[in-house]
């Protein structure tokens, strides 16, 4: 009785990371401006649990249970409908602590990339959302980030068909999922839209 309940309490919760990601996505963005409300200020918007729950079937999460290798992409294929009016995209992973001394404190590289049902167009995580051209949509083209550990990508209006999302570990230096044996690391990604 009590142990059951303990775990089935247990696995009712987000991890840190996969409730990072859903609160990204359904936060009220702030509208960017050269000097106030720039990403760095405000970061992702004001989270809302209103969207969140609103918006709840219409999600697509990975709870940082796929574990990923150096060198190893996964992939994953989201069906856009009709009226959808945008399409949030993110990814975030927890990083073993870096030297504050280094250059780049990142340990690990994990990135995010989306292809438009095309097949030819792709966003890369935070292209277009970060910088001096900053804005809440993302842009097309650009290179992977390699800095950050939250990487997302915003459309509106996104075109109806099947968007492909591909996850990379460009590099894992250093274990970040000691459940397995493996050198590997978690994310969590969660869509919207």
């Amino acid at each position: 009785g009590i142990a059951y309940a303990k775990q089935r309490e247990q696995f009712n919760r987000p991890l840190a990371q996969t409730l990072k990601a859903l609160q990204i996505v359904a936060a009220n963005m702030y509208t960017p401006t050269a000097t106030n409300n720039r990403r760095e200020h405000v970061g992702w918007g004001f989270p809302s649990l209103d969207n969140m729950y609103d918006r709840r079937n219409r999600m697509f999460l990975v709870t940082e249970d796929a574990p990923i290798t150096q060198g190893a992409t996964h992939t994953y294929r989201v069906n856009v409908l009709s009226g959808e009016t945008a399409l949030k995209i993110c990814m975030t992973y927890l990083d073993p602590a870096g030297n504050p001394a280094a250059a780049i404190d990142r340990i690990n590289d994990l990135t995010l990339r989306v292809i438009h049902p095309n097949g030819s167009t792709s966003y890369w995580g935070n292209v277009g959302l970060m910088g001096a051209s900053q804005a809440n949509v993302s842009a097309t083209g650009g290179a992977a980030n390699t800095v950050d550990t939250v990487e997302c990508v915003f459309v509106n209006n996104p075109a109806v068909g099947e968007w492909t999302i591909q996850i990379t570990a460009p590099v894992i230096a250093q274990d970040a999922h000691v459940a397995t044996a493996a050198t590997d690391a978690t994310y969590a990604l969660v869509v919207n839209g």
